[in-house]
């Protein structure tokens, strides 16, 4: 064996050793935020009470109070809970598997069709990513976006390369239209899918191919018809929801700078949330690896090209039409197709040269005529992208990550410092959490309970709903996810303010996100 045999060998050893111990990394710092068992916060106590209080029935035939979430999702998650129980561990059951799963296709994903020195970069981005971590053990459905995205692109991709006989569109057509009762961005996703197929087999004039093709089409929305009356148009048609997202919306059409900028900034927005940890973002040089991962892939292949990028022309479209928010973890989705980009684009500028396949074009005779530029570019861009996802990893391994709005320490102390005669006010960021962990600490079976009111524009209206309580000796005030205003003063201030001028607090219990006050409002200290 020749020493140039021995040091190949070495090399993949460490590159298959690398890619092992970077995925175990991100599936141990997975389950470990899964154990740490934190009290569900509002978005999630919102869906549970629904999967948790509605039989099969309900949640097939009626629309979800005050929360989204597919159909497919849904069912599965009632299921669990059925077998499980209705426990944080249950109810996360399910994003945990899939954020596991995620991790691994990416990997196979990567090693079929990315080139193999970018693997490293991009499951490092991936399996490193704190929104990934946060939505792989957080009780919504967003981590099976992600999953469900990367088998459609997987699917599509590999089919570029198959014959798109009848039997295969029967099998794109069924599969495809039943991941969209599991995904609402998964149309998106099969939109591009069903785009890049159709300009392949156009340009080839291969007109079996597009008639088959029409058969997955037609199964896609016949599915997607019945999707939508069933479960989607109850969304679409919530106001409520529509003007709390109305900052999130494309501005349509684009007619000031304003609105250039606003598309300039959600992308930015987009790359900062879905890779890097908070904090310190490197977003630029991301776009810059990102627009030339994106370039080096058109060049390879056109189709492929279109595929991976379709489904944020989409998205934007939907956003344009009020129909999907363009934002953070809605985007979660389009995560394997931003790491895998950016990753190409890291290596596309330090080898700076493209495919043997194609002809050298204008931009390779310029990169050739000043190589170094890029080259350089190329390892700073490296260093300094992967090393904020690096840099988190000891905080990963060591603590709880994920913030939390820890309401079962409250509840738990109210429940061992409360009196028969306690009244408990619960605000109304609190009371979703609330209602979902009450029967465990028999809170309202001992007390009366009074839901605060929403008063977000007037606060005043807070001062006269507390109000109430005056003249009572016990009164426990709960809060959770509380409101901030752009000034950075918040509900809770402001109310505990007031009963402070009105009565005296005997005592006070605070959790990450959560706190519970008592007042003794018998006896006025203004008096």
């Amino acid at each position: 064996m020749t020493q140039s045999n021995i040091q190949g060998r070495l090399l993949d050893f460490l590159h298959k050793f690398g890619l092992i111990t970077l995925c175990a990394c991100g599936v141990y710092i997975r389950f470990r935020e899964y154990l740490f068992n934190r009290s569900l916060w509002l978005d999630e106590a919102t869906l549970a009470l629904n999967i948790v209080n509605k039989s099969f029935s309900q949640l097939m035939t009626m629309p979800l109070e005050n929360a989204t979430a597919p159909l497919g999702f849904v069912l599965l998650s009632k299921m669990v809970t059925m077998a499980g129980g209705d426990s944080e561990y249950a109810l996360r059951f399910i994003p945990l598997c899939v954020g596991v799963v995620s991790l691994i296709l990416f990997i196979q994903f990567l090693r079929q069709y990315g080139d193999r020195r970018a693997i490293p970069p991009a499951l490092i981005l991936f399996s490193l990513s704190y929104a990934l971590l946060r939505y792989s053990t957080e009780f919504k459905p967003y981590s099976s976006d992600v999953l469900i995205a990367l088998l459609i692109l997987w699917g599509g991709i590999s089919t570029l390369s198959r014959k798109f006989d009848f039997r295969c569109a029967l099998r794109w057509g069924v599969g495809g239209g039943m991941l969209l009762w599991f995904s609402f961005p998964s149309v998106f996703v099969l939109g591009a899918v069903g785009m890049a197929l159709f300009g392949r087999f156009a340009s080839a004039q291969s007109w079996k191919e597009l008639r088959n093709l029409g058969v997955a089409l037609a199964l896609w929305f016949l599915s997607f018809y019945m999707f939508y009356s069933f479960s989607v148009r109850h969304i679409a048609s919530n106001s409520s929801l529509e003007n709390y997202w109305v900052k999130n919306f494309m501005p349509f059409p684009l007619d000031t700078f304003d609105d250039l900028l606003w598309v300039g900034e959600s992308f930015a927005a987009m790359l900062a949330y879905s890779v890097y940890p908070g904090g310190i973002q490197p977003v630029f040089l991301g776009l810059i690896a990102f627009v030339a991962g994106s370039y080096a892939v058109f060049r390879k292949k056109w189709d492929v090209f279109l595929m991976l990028l379709m489904p944020l022309v989409l998205a934007l479209a939907a956003s344009a039409m009020h129909r999907y928010p363009f934002s953070d973890r809605f985007l979660l989705f389009y995560v394997p197709v931003i790491c895998f980009l950016i990753s190409e684009g890291l290596m596309f500028l330090i080898l700076r040269r493209p495919s043997k396949a194609f002809r050298p074009g204008l931009v390779e005779r310029l990169i050739k005529k000043t190589s170094f530029i890029p080259r350089i570019w190329g390892y700073v861009s490296v260093a300094v992208i992967i090393f904020f996802p690096l840099m988190m990893v000891p905080v990963y391994l060591s603590s709880r990550v994920v913030y939390a709005e820890e309401i079962k320490p409250v509840l738990r102390h109210v429940q061992n410092n409360s009196k028969k005669e306690d009244v408990l006010y619960v605000y109304y960021g609190a009371e979703p959490a609330f209602n979902y962990y009450r029967k465990v600490y028999g809170l309202t079976e001992n007390h009366s309970y009074v839901q605060g009111i929403s008063s977000r524009e007037n606060w005043k209206k807070y001062k006269e709903d507390v109000s109430q309580f005056k003249n009572r000796a016990r009164v426990w005030i709960i809060f959770a996810h509380v409101y901030y205003d752009a000034g950075g003063k918040g509900e809770e201030s402001y109310i505990v303010g007031y009963l402070e001028s009105i009565g005296t607090q005997i005592d006070v219990v605070m959790a990450e996100g959560a706190s519970a006050y008592l007042f003794d409002l018998a006896n006025d200290p203004q008096r």
